[in-house]
């Protein structure tokens, strides 16, 4: 039996969308709803206010959903450590383009119990299409920041954009969204110059960064004072 935890916008819904309950038991544990489903294929434990857990068989099909990250043996998932607070929402949203790294990135900072959102999928992602004007993608990006100031938008990129392209293009499998990973990086830089001063939004570049640094970057940068880290970006 692994575990998993599922942090892209939408997907843990998408994922229960169709899946009946056989069981269903709630308990409070440590003032929090702890509730416990049993589906035909998987276990969920759902702490309320903190994560879902999902307890998948080994052999299950279900272990090969994109969308579901594995945390087996880390103890930050133990239940009763969640319970005591193990794990830390951060509200930091990260997005970039395909093969930036993001997933990697939200598996880094999972491993060590910092919770991010893989994607706003609707009011981000889908705004970095080439079939949007520039005015109408600002927009949207602007719209979501303003309505969201909780949330911290990181957007990820790659400064050698032959290094982006080596990396889509090596993948067994390229689709469509793939092949558009350099201009959709483009329009997220784009955009991000366009609303620099959003509080709310950050840009980090991976190059030639492993997953543990550029994990404490986002950390460190999401956490400073907006102006003194504009200050130290224009002196630079």
């Amino acid at each position: 039996m692994k575990t998993y935890i599922i942090l892209k916008d939408g997907a843990e819904s998408n994922f229960l969308l169709g899946k009946s309950i056989l069981k269903k038991n709630t308990v409070f544990m440590s003032g929090k709803e702890v509730t416990l489903e049993k589906y035909d294929l998987f276990y969920s434990i759902n702490v309320q206010g903190v994560i879902r857990l999902f307890y998948i068989p080994n052999d299950s099909s279900i272990e090969n959903n994109k969308n579901l990250l594995e945390v087996t043996g880390n103890r930050k998932y133990n239940v009763n450590n969640i319970l005591q607070g193990s794990l830390k929402n951060t509200n930091i949203v990260i997005e970039g383009s395909d093969g930036v790294g993001k997933t990697t990135l939200v598996k880094e900072l999972a491993k060590n119990g910092l919770l991010t959102q893989d994607r706003a999928v609707e009011e981000v992602t889908r705004s970095m299409k080439t079939y949007r004007s520039r005015k109408e993608r600002i927009q949207r990006v602007e719209t979501y920041l303003r309505n969201n100031p909780s949330k911290k938008l990181v957007f990820l990129y790659l400064s050698n954009e032959d290094v982006l392209y080596n990396r889509v293009f090596s993948r067994e499998v390229v689709d469509e969204f793939d092949k558009e990973s350099i201009i959709s990086q483009r329009l997220y830089i784009d955009t991000y110059n366009a609303l620099r001063n959003y509080p709310n939004l950050f840009l980090v570049d991976c190059l030639d960064k492993a997953p543990e640094e550029i994990a404490n970057k986002v950390i460190q940068l999401t956490n400073l004072d907006r102006q003194a880290t504009r200050k130290e970006e224009d002196e630079r």
